[in-house]
């Protein structure tokens, strides 16, 4: 842990190649420690476009819950992590494969979840966990990278 939180703070890395290579490394040593299959969209070349270190901070550890909750109740045998940038914006996908979500009134807690959609939130973007069942998860993230964190796009 101590290696990520370095990483986040560091502003070395406060761009987007830095954010894309370190998300994708992470993901597949905890999905091959889990022994799932992992599938990397990642930016051939990722833009010159600044990430600054609290956006990238949250943004690994809304990554690092939902592979978490993947490998801890999905029953999914391939994840698939996809970042990709278009103008000032970032969108993260995590996929997987496995049983979906229980219905709404099913789910013991949410707490994940509603960690998840506080800090995109937060950074002033969008969140959704889409479910089919037996056919997996998706949790889309959308963040404006032109937006100070903790400013709110109106709606």
């Amino acid at each position: 842990n101590m290696r990520e939180e370095v990483w986040a703070m560091n502003p070395q890395h406060d761009n987007m190649e830095s954010s894309a290579s370190f998300l994708g490394q992470y993901t597949e040593q905890y999905l091959a420690a889990a022994g799932l299959r992992c599938r990397l969209e990642l930016p051939v070349q990722a833009p010159a476009y600044p990430v600054n270190s609290q956006t990238r901070h949250q943004l690994y550890l809304v990554m690092k819950e939902a592979l978490h909750n993947i490998v801890r109740h999905a029953r999914a045998t391939e994840v698939r992590l996809r970042l990709e940038q278009e103008q000032a914006e970032l969108r993260l996908t995590v996929e997987d494969d496995g049983c979906g979500l229980p219905p709404d009134g099913a789910r013991a807690t949410e707490h994940g979840l509603d960690n998840m959609k506080k800090r995109v939130a937060d950074l002033g973007g969008e969140f959704s966990a889409t479910t089919r069942p037996n056919q997996g998860t998706c949790v889309a993230i959308r963040l404006p990278l032109n937006r100070s964190p903790g400013s709110r796009q109106s709606t």
